[in-house]
C-alpha cells in the first residue's frame, strides 16, 4: 500500500485516490491516518509526501548518474519530464540500482521528442557502458591454440567474445558527443543545434575494470559482429570483401584487448 502511495508521479493524495489504492484501503481511511499517522508538524499526505518526493529523486539521480551525455543533450524541463515519466512506467524491481536504466532507450524510441533518434542511441550508448562495466568476469584467449592451427582450421576457427562486450551502429557521431562531455567540454544542446547525421559503429567492452570504446570502420564493426553471432572466421571476412590484410591488424588488436574467451577449431 505504502509503495502504490509514494510512487505515484503526481503527489501522495492522487495515489491514495487511484484505483489501485483505493481497492486496497478507502481514501478515508488513509486520510484519518490509518496507513500513516500525522504528527505535530505534518499531516498525513504531507508526511507521505516527503517519500514520495525523496523516492522520485533518488531514482532520477540514480539516472542521471549512468546518462551524462543523455542530460546534457536535453533542457532541463525536458529531463526531468522524461525521468518521471520513465519512472513511473518502469518503477524500481530490483536491489541493484545498476539495471534501473536499461529500458531507457526504447522508453525515448517511443516517445514524441525532437531527434528521437539521437536521443535514443546516445542513451543505448551510455546503457551499454554501464553493462559492459557490470559483465561477469571473463578470461581471455589463449593465442597459442590458434597459431597451431592449419589454414583450414584458421577458416573454420568459430570465437566466443567476452561478455562484456556490446556493439552498437548508430545514425549519428554519439561517441564524439560522449567523448566531449566527458571532457568536460559543452557540446550543443539538441535545443540548440540539430544533431547532425553521421554513421557510427562502435564496440564497448572491459579491459582491466575500465570500459572502452572503439570506433571500427563499417567492415570490422560487420565482421566483429558476425564472429560474436558464431559465424566462422573464414565467412565472417569474406562476407565484407577484401580486407584481408586490414583484418588480421585489426584481430590482433581485439586478441590482445580480450574481446575473445574461446575458440572451437575443427581438429
Amino acid at each position: 500500500m505504502d509503495d502504490i502511495l509514494i510512487q505515484h508521479s503526481k503527489d501522495s493524495a492522487a495515489g491514495a485516490r487511484s484505483k489501485a489504492a483505493r481497492s486496497i484501503v478507502p481514501v478515508s481511511r488513509v486520510s484519518a491516518g490509518d496507513v500513516v499517522v500525522p504528527n505535530d508538524r505534518m499531516e498525513v499526505y504531507e508526511r507521505l509526501d516527503v517519500y514520495n518526493f525523496g523516492y522520485f529523486t533518488r531514482l532520477k539521480d540514480v539516472l542521471e548518474s549512468d546518462f551524462p551525455a543523455l542530460v546534457h543533450a536535453m533542457d532541463k524541463h525536458s529531463w526531468l519530464h522524461l525521468a518521471l515519466g520513465y519512472v513511473t512506467r518502469y518503477p524500481s524491481e530490483h536491489p541493484n540500482l545498476n539495471v534501473l536504466n536499461r529500458r531507457l532507450p526504447g522508453y525515448i524510441e517511443k516517445k514524441n521528442v525532437p531527434n528521437r533518434g539521437f536521443l535514443r542511441d546516445l542513451a543505448q550508448l551510455e546503457v551499454f557502458i554501464t553493462e559492459a562495466f557490470d559483465a561477469p568476469e571473463f578470461e581471455q584467449i589463449d593465442m597459442e591454440s590458434l597459431r597451431q592451427a592449419t589454414p583450414e582450421q584458421h577458416t573454420g576457427a568459430v570465437f566466443e567474445t567476452n561478455p562484456s562486450l556490446r556493439l552498437l551502429e548508430s545514425s549519428y557521431p554519439v561517441n564524439r558527443y560522449l567523448q566531449t562531455v566527458y571532457d568536460e567540454g559543452s557540446p550543443p544542446t539538441i535545443a540548440e543545434e540539430t544533431p547532425v547525421r553521421e554513421k557510427s559503429f562502435l564496440a564497448i567492452y572491459r579491459k582491466e575494470y575500465r570500459v572502452w570504446r572503439l570506433n571500427l570502420p563499417r567492415p570490422m564493426f560487420r565482421i566483429l559482429e558476425a564472429l560474436r553471432e558464431g559465424t566462422p572466421l573464414g565467412d565472417a571476412i569474406i562476407s565484407q570483401g577484401d580486407h584481408d590484410e586490414d583484418f588480421q591488424r585489426w584481430f590482433r588488436e581485439w586478441a590482445a584487448d580480450g574481446l575473445f574467451t574461446r575458440v572451437h577449431i575443427d581438429s
